[in-house]
C-alpha cells in the first residue's frame, strides 16, 4: 500500500509552523546573557542536526541560555521543498516505511527524547481501516507531515534555557570573529556572535552547462520545482539529459500529473493518456534506466557472506591503500553471484558448495555477473545500433520479473542487495583506508555512478509506470551510446555514431554536484576564499569536495566549530545523500562539541 496525508488526521502543525518562521529582523541580541548557534539548512538533515544539538544540550549538567538560530531560504523547515505539502501525493519516497525514522538508534536507545519511527506515528495517526505494514510506502507529502510533526514535538521539548529561532533567509557568507563566527544573509548581516556552525544546505548548487540556451526558454536546468515544467507543449518531443531518480518525477509529472491515469489490469500497469503528454527521449553516460529499489528494513534485508567483518579486517591489515579492482572487484563480484544463484529458481536447491561450483566451471560469457548490473548491454551481446528501445523493454521485463520476491527471494532482488550492501562495506573501507590513485579515479568517475542506478533506483511500483510508459512510447530510449549535444539555432542535436535527432526541448535532470573548483555555491565559495574551508585532494586527485574530519572542517584554526553534513560532506565520506540520521552522523559530533564549548565557556555576547 502506499500512503498519503488523506488516510491521517489533519493536523495544526502547519498553522504553528507559519507563526513561528521569523524575518531576521524580528530578532535582537538578547538582554541576559546568551550563547548563540548557527545551524544552516532546514530539510531533513537540518532537523537531524536539531534534534542533535537539543539532545546533546539536555544531557549537559551546567548550561544557561542558548539561542540556536535556524536559517532556510524558505518557510519548508523541517522538510525541505522536496517533501514540502505542496508536492503532488503521486510521487512517493524511495525507501518503504519500516526503514525510515528521523531519530538516529542511540537517540532511540538514550531515551532522552521522545522519539517515534515513521511506521509507528503512522500507525498511531491513520484514519484508514488497514493497519500499516513495514512494507508499505508512503508519499513524499506525508513523509514531510511525520518530519514537521516531529519538529514541533522537538521544540515541545526543550528546555526553557534553550530557545530555537527559525529564520527564513539565506546564509551567504560567514566571517571568522576569534575562534566565534558572524553570519551574513541575503537580508543583510546577523549582529550575533555564533559559537558554532553547522551547514546542512542539501543539493544547493548551480549549473553553467546550456547556460547560452536559457534566454530562449527552451531548455530546463535543473526539474524543480516541477512546476517549471508547465509550459512545455502536450505531444511535443522533449530530450531529458539524466535518467536517475529525478527522471522519475519528470516522467511521471508530465503523464500523471497531466491527467493521464495509470491502473492495474492482470497485476500489469496500463496507461490512460489524458492528451497533454509530451514524447520523452532520454539520455545519460549509461542511457540506462534505474533498477528497481528493494524493499528492505533493519532485520529483514541482505546480508553479505562473503563481505563480512571477516573480509573487512582483512583488507585493514594490509597496511597499504588499496586497489579496488585488485583487493574488493573480485569478491564483490562473487557476493552479487552468489546471491542470484541462492535465488535464481533453476539452482534456489543447491548447497552453497554447488553453487560456488557453478560459478567457477560456467561458461564465463554466460554466467550471472557483476557486469550484467553494471552493463547489461555488453553482458547481453547486444550491438549497440540495434533497435536500443526494444533493448530496453525486454531488460524492464527481466528485471521486473526476477525482482518480484524482494531481496530475500527473487535473485534480482537478491543481487541488488548483495551489491548494495558491498557498498556500504567499500564506501567504510574508502573512509578508513583509502583507495590508490588510479582506484580513487575509476570509483569516483565510474562506480559512484553505478551505485545510485543499480541500488538506489525508484521504487518498484514507479518502475513499473515508468516500464508502461516505454512500452506505450511516451518514453523512448534511442540512445545505446553516450551521444553529444549540439546547439544550433534554438534547437538541440542530440546524436552518437548510430542516431541522431533535433529537439526544441530539451530538460537537464540531473542534480548539480558542489565542486569548490567551479564556484557552483556562493556561500562554500566564500568560505573557500577565507581559507575557512579547503579542497579535499585524495592520492593527489582533485575531487572538489570540502576537506573533512568527522564533519568539521580542516583548515588553521582549530578551535573553531564549523561542521558540514548531509550532501555538503560529501568527500572522504561518499554517500551522504540518504534519509538515515545513522549514517555519517556528523551532526551528533557537532552537538556534543558545541555543547561542550559552552558549557565551560563565558558568554561571548554578554
Amino acid at each position: 500500500m502506499i500512503w498519503n496525508s488523506s488516510h491521517i488526521d489533519p493536523s495544526e502543525v502547519d498553522l504553528w509552523l507559519n507563526h513561528n518562521i521569523l524575518e531576521p529582523a524580528d530578532i535582537y541580541v538578547a538582554d541576559l546573557p546568551m550563547h548563540y548557534i548557527g545551524l544552516v539548512g532546514a530539510g531533513p538533515k537540518g532537523l537531524f542536526a536539531l534534534i542533535k544539538f537539543v539532545e546533546a544540550y539536555m544531557m549537559a549538567d551546567s548550561i544557561e541560555h542558548v539561542e540556536l538560530h535556524w536559517f532556510n531560504t524558505d518557510k519548508t523547515f523541517g522538510t525541505g521543498p522536496y517533501f514540502s505539502k505542496d508536492i503532488p501525493t503521486l510521487f512517493t519516497l524511495h525507501d518503504c516505511i519500516g526503514n525510515i525514522s528521523c531519530y538516529s538508534k542511540e537517540t532511540s536507545e538514550r531515551g532522552m527524547l521522545k522519539t517515534v519511527s515513521l511506521f509507528d506515528w503512522l500507525s498511531e495517526h491513520s484514519r484508514s481501516e488497514d493497519m500499516p505494514k513495514r512494507s508499505d510506502f508512503c508519499s513524499r507529502e506525508l513523509f514531510g507531515h511525520y518530519l514537521k510533526d516531529q519538529l514541533h514535538a522537538i521544540i515541545q521539548q526543550c528546555p526553557p534555557s534553550l530557545h530555537i529561532k527559525m529564520l527564513q533567509a539565506t546564509v551567504d557568507d560567514v566571517d571568522r570573529r576569534g575562534d566565534n563566527f558572524t553570519l551574513s544573509t541575503n537580508k543583510g548581516a546577523m549582529p550575533f556572535t555564533y559559537e558554532s556552525v553547522l551547514i546542512a544546505s542539501g543539493h544547493s548548487f548551480s549549473r553553467d552547462s546550456y547556460r547560452d540556451a536559457q534566454s530562449n526558454g527552451s531548455i530546463i536546468m535543473e526539474p524543480y520545482p516541477l512546476e517549471k515544467l508547465d509550459f512545455i507543449p502536450a505531444r511535443q518531443e522533449v530530450a531529458v539529459q539524466g535518467i536517475g531518480l529525478s527522471f522519475s518525477d519528470v516522467a511521471l509529472y508530465l503523464t500523471e500529473g497531466r491527467g493521464g491515469i495509470f491502473y492495474k489490469q492482470d497485476n500489469e500497469y496500463k496507461y490512460l493518456p489524458s492528451g497533454f503528454e509530451p514524447k520523452l527521449y532520454p539520455f545519460s553516460k549509461r542511457s540506462l534506466p534505474t533498477l528497481p529499489r528493494g524493499i528492505f528494513w533493519e532485520g529483514h534485508q541482505f546480508v553479505p557472506k562473503i563481505m563480512d567483518e571477516v573480509w573487512m579486517d582483512r583488507l585493514r591489515q594490509l597496511g597499504r591503500h588499496l586497489n579496488f579492482k585488485e583487493d574488493i572487484l573480485q569478491d564483490w563480484n562473487l557476493e552479487c553471484q552468489i546471491a542470484f544463484y541462492e535465488q535464481f529458481p533453476d539452482t534456489n536447491h543447491f548447497s552453497d558448495v554447488e553453487i560456488l561450483h557453478l560459478i567457477e566451471n560456467y561458461d564465463r560469457e554466460q554466467i550471472f555477473s557483476i557486469n550484467a548490473l553494471i552493463d547489461p548491454l555488453a553482458y547481453s551481446k547486444v550491438p549497440p545500433d540495434s533497435h536500443y528501445q526494444e533493448f530496453i523493454v525486454d531488460l524492464s521485463m527481466y528485471c521486473l520479473q526476477h525482482s518480484k520476491g524482494g531481496e530475500l527471494k527473487s535473485p534480482m532482488g537478491a543481487a541488488i542487495g548483495a551489491f548494495r550492501e558491498g557498498f556500504y562495506k567499500i564506501i567504510q573501507l574508502h573512509e578508513e583506508i583509502g583507495f590508490d590513485e588510479e582506484s580513487q579515479i575509476l570509483f569516483l568517475t565510474e562506480w559512484m555512478n553505478y551505485f545510485g542506478h543499480i541500488s538506489f533506483g525508484s521504487t518498484r511500483d514507479v518502475n513499473e509506470k515508468l516500464f508502461c510508459l516505454v512500452k506505450d512510447g511516451y518514453i523512448n530510449f534511442l540512445f545505446s551510446d553516450t551521444p553529444n549535444v549540439e546547439m544550433a539555432d534554438d534547437q538541440f542535436i542530440i546524436s552518437n555514431d548510430y542516431i541522431s535527432k533535433t529537439f526544441d526541448y530539451l530538460i537537464d535532470s540531473r542534480l548539480t554536484k558542489g565542486d569548490l573548483n567551479k564556484n557552483n555555491n556562493t556561500l562554500l565559495s566564500n568560505l573557500c576564499s577565507k581559507g575557512m574551508i579547503s579542497e579535499l585532494r585524495l592520492n593527489n586527485c582533485a575531487t572538489g569536495k570540502i576537506d573533512l574530519e568527522n564533519g568539521k572542517a580542516r583548515n588553521a584554526y582549530p578551535n573553531s566549530i564549523l561542521y558540514f553534513y548531509g550532501i555538503p560532506a560529501n568527500g572522504r565520506s561518499l554517500f551522504n545523500e540518504h534519509l538515515s540520521p545513522n549514517l555519517y552522523d556528523y551532526a551528533r559530533n557537532w552537538a556534543q562539541e558545541s555543547v561542550a564549548r559552552i558549557s565551560k565557556k563565558k558568554y561571548v555576547n554578554a
